[in-house]
């Protein structure tokens, strides 16, 4: 366990998608304030991140247009977009059993 005295004044819990997106979005708009990302296990220079960020996995991801707005604003939409496709067809039903959604890009 890490016993380091760290100086902070607002702490992220986790640095996936949300907690890096935050993280960045602070480091920009209120350069002046402390911010520390806290994972739960400990991260090295030299790790790969399928090692050590199981939240970036094969699982696609589905952005509402506000975070695509978000995206823009912080200047990471253009290499985000070279991985996306839009959602063109939403089809959602449970016909009398638990819920589906499915998903379709084309």
């Amino acid at each position: 366990m890490n016993t380091e005295r760290v100086d902070t004044d607002l702490i992220i819990a986790g640095g996936g998608l949300a907690g890096a997106t935050l993280a960045l979005a602070l480091a920009r708009l209120v350069p002046e304030l402390k911010v520390t990302v806290v994972e739960a296990f400990p991260l090295s220079p030299e790790a790969l991140p399928e090692d050590y960020q199981p939240s970036y996995d094969s699982r696609s991801t589905a952005l509402a247009w506000g975070s695509r707005l978000i995206f823009e604003q912080l200047g990471l939409w253009r290499q985000l977009s070279e991985h996306a496709i839009p959602i063109r067809h939403i089809h959602v039903s449970d016909r009398g059993r638990f819920g589906a959604t499915r998903l379709h890009a084309n």
